[in-house]
Order: structure tokens, then C-alpha cells, then sequence
């Protein structure tokens, strides 16, 4: 990618006190035949560095070709923060990413997200259109652009309007692996530390890179009420309407050890872990896994998550049971028994017949933990959602996703 201009070396250098101007967002509305002139700000330094004109602007709303629009946003884009090209946002931290979605609502959205019916680009147009006026049923795939505050930290809840107050994400872009939102804490992300974002029962649904999210039916006229005279988002009349509501959902129904945040609090995860118990080398896996949900650590893939937990526990594993041999990615009828399923203890090394598409089998790696609803083979476990990914506590159903591959710590 290149710049959006070139200068001479020397023209590019600015004094170590210079200032930083930032772009107001150009209007919209600008009318094709206006002449060029400067969009008004507040602050007229602004007004002077790098403003889009009206007559610019024309010319965006007037292109045909998706492709560079979107090249065009890049540009505009470029001209904030510092930014030379959209992917550099890569660079910027946290604090830095939720200042520029404050100054510049639904920026974030446009930064972080890519339209996916008909391989369409988003444009200019589009992206205030989609952001402000979304549709049912739009999806959207999830790119963080290498951007590991933003991998580790943002949520749906920070870059969707508040209009939207239910998704459904695929993980990975896998449907057989799909959360629906029961309801959406706060009225967007703000970086304060309080929880907000999307939940089910199980707790708070993360997004990461390669996620797909489908947008629920929009609730503009809760949009609209949620906002001051000058189109700002009005937190103090949410809260004054809505937090009660948001705390009754979290306290009654979550399940127990759910997670309320992307990034579980060191306390989070060890009421998620209290009660587990297990003997010998089980309880040393136990207590790995729950080192290895503080300190964050990451698998290149999910085997190779639990493979790494077992070696911080000093533990080696023996295999008791395995059938992958079916044809495709459905186990159906080859699974474990009722009486080895008897025998599962935490600290157990299993595999389970998610039929995702990344493993030729169709097998998931993960830690048991223990059951939750043993009759009805309802179990909790731990392992790696996916390459590059931290370790989470996740409920699995093991009638509807059966275990294919036993061992057992040593």
C-alpha cells in the first residue's frame, strides 16, 4: 500500500514541538455544486489541516467504483490521528482506538469489520449507512488487523451502534459453532473498565479475527433515545433507565463461573475454577489450566494449547481411548461408551466431534473439567478457540458433540 501523498523526505519531517492537527468529519449532506471550501469546526486550527472539502466529499457520494471508494475512505482515513492507511491502526493502543471512535462515531466499525454478501467493498456511503442505519441480517467478518489491543480488548459492544441490541456470531466463521445474544449490556463500549457488550446465558460473546457477526433486527428509536440534542450518546439516561435491568440479567441469568468480559479478571477465573477438584496429576493439570487462564497464554491451535498446559503441570498423558477413523468429519455412532464416559475426571485430555472445518476429523482438543449436568453429559471444559487465541472455560454438550479420544494424566 502507498501513502496517500508523496513528499520530499525533508517536507515529511516536523519539529519535535509541532502540534498535531486533527480533521473535522466532513458533511455528508454537501451539495455536488458547492465550491471549495473548508468544513467548519470548532477549532480553527483544525479547520485549516488537512479538512476534506464539500466539494471533495462530492466527489466520494459520486463514485461508482466500490473498490475505490473504499480506497478513498482509506485516504480520509489517513488524514486521522496520524494514519497513514487504514491497516495502521494497527499501532494505535486502546486509549487511542476509543478516542477516535468518540470523535469519530462508527469509525471503528469501518476500521475493524468487512462487509460479506456478494464480496461487496464498503464504501463511504455505505459504511454511514450500515453503522447508522444497519439491516437484519447483515453480516459482517471481523478483522483486527494485527492490532492486539484491539484482538484482546474490543468488543461488538464497542463497534456496534447502539440500535443493535442482538447478534449472532460465528466463530470463525463457522455456523455449527454460532452464539445468539440473549441481551446487550450497556449502551456501547466506553473504555472505563465497566462490563458492557453482548451475552447468553454462558456469559459475555467475544469477537476476534475471523469471526463472523450477524446483525439482529435494529432498534433505531432506541438509538434515538439514547441521544443528546447534538447526536451524542446519552450514557447518564441509559444508565438511569437501563442498569437495573442489565444487573437483574447478570445476577439471575448467567451460569455459574460465566465470564462477563473479554478478558476475564484474575477473580473471575478463580470462582470459574472453585470446586473443581481432582486427584494426583489431575489436580496438577486443574491448577496449570488455571495458570494458564490468568497468565493468558496462547496455542497455535487448540491440540497444541492443551499440550502446553499439561507440560506446565509436569504431566504426561496416556491414552485410554480413540476412534477417528470414520470418514468424514461426523463421528455419528464412534464414540466413547457411557461407561468410559463414567470415568472422565478433571485433568483429562479429550477429544470432541464438534465437526468444525479446520481438523480433518472434525475434533476439537480440550481439558475436562468436570460435569455440570452429568446425566445429561452437560461438561465444563477449558481449552484454545483457535489459532493465536487465549485459553477459555467454555459448557459443552457431549451427546451433541460426542468425545472421540480419551487420555489420561501420569
Amino acid at each position: 500500500k502507498t501513502k496517500m501523498t508523496e513528499k520530499p523526505e525533508s517536507q515529511n519531517k516536523e519539529p519535535a514541538d509541532a502540534k498535531k492537527e486533527e480533521p473535522a468529519l466532513p458533511e455528508q449532506s454537501a451539495p455536488a455544486d458547492k465550491t471549495a471550501e473548508a468544513t467548519t469546526v470548532n477549532d480553527q486550527a483544525e479547520t485549516e489541516a488537512l479538512a476534506c472539502t464539500r466539494k471533495e466529499m462530492a466527489e466520494l457520494l459520486a463514485s461508482k467504483d466500490q473498490e475505490q471508494d473504499r480506497e478513498n475512505v482509506k485516504n480520509y482515513i489517513n488524514t486521522l490521528e496520524g494514519v497513514e492507511k487504514v491497516e495502521d491502526l494497527r499501532t494505535l493502543s486502546l486509549e487511542q482506538l476509543f478516542k477516535l471512535e468518540e470523535k469519530y462515531e462508527g469509525v471503528l466499525f469501518y476500521a475493524f469489520t468487512d462487509f460479506m454478501d456478494g464480496g461487496a467493498k464498503l464504501d463511504f456511503t455505505r459504511w454511514q449507512e450500515s453503522y447508522k442505519s444497519p439491516r437484519e441480517g447483515d453480516k459482517f467478518q471481523i478483522n483486527f488487523l494485527g492490532n492486539q489491543a484491539a484482538y484482546n480488548e474490543l468488543g461488538a459492544g464497542d463497534i456496534l451502534p447502539p440500535s443493535i441490541r442482538q447478534i449472532t456470531v460465528w466463530e470463525k466463521g463457522d455456523s455449527n459453532r454460532a452464539r445468539t445474544s440473549d441481551r446487550r449490556i450497556g449502551l456501547k463500549g466506553k473504555n472505563d473498565g465497566s462490563v458492557n457488550g453482548f451475552f447468553d446465558t454462558k456469559g459475555y460473546i467475544s469477537i476476534f479475527t475471523g469471526d463472523v457477526m450477524i446483525i439482529g433486527a435494529p432498534q433505531k428509536e432506541f438509538d434515538e433515545k439514547y441521544r443528546t440534542a447534538d447526536g451524542k450518546l446519552d450514557y447518564t439516561k441509559y444508565n438511569a433507565d437501563e442498569s437495573g435491568k442489565d444487573t437483574e440479567f447478570i445476577k439471575t441469568k448467567l451460569e455459574k463461573g460465566a465470564i462477563t468480559k473479554k478478558q476475564p479478571s484474575s477473580e473471575e477465573i478463580d470462582d470459574l475454577m472453585k470446586g473443581i477438584e481432582a486427584e494426583g496429576k489431575g489436580q496438577k493439570v486443574v491448577d496449570a489450566v488455571t495458570a494458564a487462564l490468568k497468565e493468558g497464554m496462547r496455542g497455535d491451535h487448540c491440540w497444541d494449547w492443551v499440550n502446553k498446559v499439561y507440560k506446565k503441570a509436569g504431566a504426561q498423558n496416556q491414552r485410554i481411548y480413540q476412534d477417528l477413523s470414520y470418514p468424514g468429519k461426523d463421528c455419528g455412532d464412534r464414540h466413547a461408551s457411557e461407561s468410559l464416559m463414567s470415568k472422565l475426571r478433571p485433568g483429562d485430555w479429550l477429544y470432541i466431534n464438534n465437526k468444525n472445518k479446520y481438523d480433518e476429523n472434525g475434533c476439537h482438543s480440550g481439558i475436562f473439567l468436570g460435569w455440570i449436568n452429568e446425566d445429561r453429559q452437560i461438561a465444563r471444559m477449558a481449552s484454545c478457540p483457535g489459532a493465536g487465541k487465549k485459553g477459555h472455560v467454555t459448557r459443552e454438550n457431549l451427546k451433541q458433540k460426542p468425545v472421540t479420544y480419551i487420555s489420561k494424566p501420569f
